[in-house]
């Protein structure tokens, strides 16, 4: 089997009845270098095949372990259990140093959604965190993230000397379209717009081939959900709770298009019954006007001006003929 040369052709080649555990390590590998995908490590390992080819796989737990370090890990995680996962590339930890980037920070986006002492969070209380958050929202607050070099330093790895390697990471993330932010070079942070928006170029996985329309994401990439975590609890109704804000302005959003839609075809209408008036008015004032110029005509014609024009018009005709006579 020829190795994928591709992205669709790697992301098929897991479906395939034929994987091996060795095939399945070596597209492993690739999905996890791979520059241009960034979540939905977790769903590969759902499919069948992948199933299939773990089930007597003696490194399984180590690979599901790793696959899952990129769907929702950072790159602490990699350092703390470093013997339970594989030894990761230049090229992965680069990616995994991205992804982490995220997460921090989606973590500082969404603490204030986390009311403390409650886990397990109802619906009720995740609506209520929601309005919590659009109401400071309202004054101001949230719209600009500010994380510090030295805490991204110290969570990434990163020598604290090295402001250069910090840096080229974090523009990395933002021209990858992890998430929509500036370098304030100045005071030394990350600043974060949360109320931004990324926009998807041609090169992103969730496009269909013939697609060329462009997907809006949140100001920062949503990474895998970690269902099998002890706050996964906590994370679902955040999760709910995005939705259910998502929905809510896409609702308003809507009706905002539809009253466009009435006001700009009572606008049209309008039009329309004016210009026939107009078109009314432009007719009858031709009409008038033609019908000036005919009774001004026959007017001069009827006088004596007209009179002794005509003589002048016979005299000179006269003078012709005699002259042509004569020649």
């Amino acid at each position: 089997m020829t190795a994928p040369t591709n992205l669709n052709d790697l992301l098929s080649e897991f479906s395939s009845p034929s994987l091996s555990p060795s095939l399945l390590q070596s597209l492993l590998h690739r999905l996890l270098s791979h520059p241009s995908i960034h979540n939905g490590f977790v769903d590969v390992l759902s499919l069948p095949s992948v199933q299939a080819a773990l089930s007597n796989n003696p490194q399984r737990d180590v690979i599901v372990r790793t696959v899952e370090l990129f769907g929702f890990g950072t790159i602490g995680d990699y350092y703390e259990s470093k013997d339970a996962v594989w030894d990761l590339n230049d090229a992965q930890l680069e990616k995994l140093r991205m992804l982490s980037v995220v997460s921090i920070a989606r973590r500082r986006i969404d603490g204030d959604l986390v009311i403390d002492g409650d886990v397990d969070m109802t619906a009720d209380s995740a609506k209520a965190a929601s309005m919590d958050r659009k109401s400071r929202r309202a004054n101001g607050k949230h719209r600009i993230l500010s994380i510090p070099y030295s805490e991204l330093m110290s969570k990434l790895s990163i020598p604290a000397d090295d402001i250069r390697k910090l840096e080229d990471l974090l523009i990395q993330c933002i021209y990858a379209n992890l998430l929509s932010a500036k370098l304030d070079q100045h005071s030394k942070c990350l600043v974060v717009e949360p109320n931004a928006t990324l926009v998807r170029d041609g090169n992103d996985v969730t496009k269909s081939k013939n697609s060329n329309s462009v997907e809006i994401c949140g100001s920062i990439l949503s990474r895998d959900l970690n269902i099998s975590s002890t706050n996964a609890t906590s994370q679902l109704p955040q999760m709910i709770s995005r939705l259910e804000t998502f929905l809510s302005h896409s609702e308003a959003l809507l009706y905002t298009l539809e009253q466009f839609t009435l006001a700009n075809a009572t606008v049209r209408k309008n039009d329309a019954i004016r210009w026939k008036e107009v078109n009314r008015l432009l007719s009858e004032s031709k009409s008038n006007a033609k019908f000036g110029a005919l009774e001004r005509a026959e007017l001069e014609n009827s006088g004596p001006a007209g009179e002794r024009d005509r003589r002048e018009v016979k005299r000179s005709k006269m003078q012709a003929a005699m002259m042509q006579r004569f020649s």
